[in-house]
């Protein structure tokens, strides 16, 4: 069931399903698509995955992890559903990843010397 969850909030080309064979893959269209339900149902999982016996995981996540999952998820869902109804044609996504702020700050690091803490002046 993960595996299938990163691959529908992964999907980052408009012909993923057909290179990749794989409908799950397909861009979003559809705001009462039934893998937005299932990613819901995943979502409830995650946060039921956060409870603990006595402070001890069992079979679960960290709560905050749990949360931060759920709360993920519901977000992506949302974001989806509301883009979709407000006349977008399709949604891929992996769009809404942080890699492009990712590269401007390694490029930013890079242009100082490489350094981990990146001074203003640079």
């Amino acid at each position: 069931q993960v595996t299938r969850m990163w691959d529908i909030i992964n999907i980052k080309s408009v012909k993923s399903e057909i290179r990749l064979n794989d409908p799950d893959r397909k861009k979003f269209t559809d705001p009462n698509d039934p893998r937005l339900n299932f990613l819901l149902k995943i979502a409830a999982m995650f946060k039921e995955m956060g409870n603990s016996i006595r402070g001890q995981r069992v079979k679960g996540f960290p709560i905050k992890t749990a949360n931060a999952l759920h709360v993920t998820l519901v977000g992506i869902v949302e974001m989806i559903k509301m883009l979709l109804t407000s006349g977008y044609d399709y949604i891929l996504p992996e769009k809404f990843s942080s890699d492009r702020i990712e590269d401007e700050f390694g490029l930013c690091r890079q242009l100082s010397g490489g350094n981990y803490l990146i001074s203003k002046k640079d």
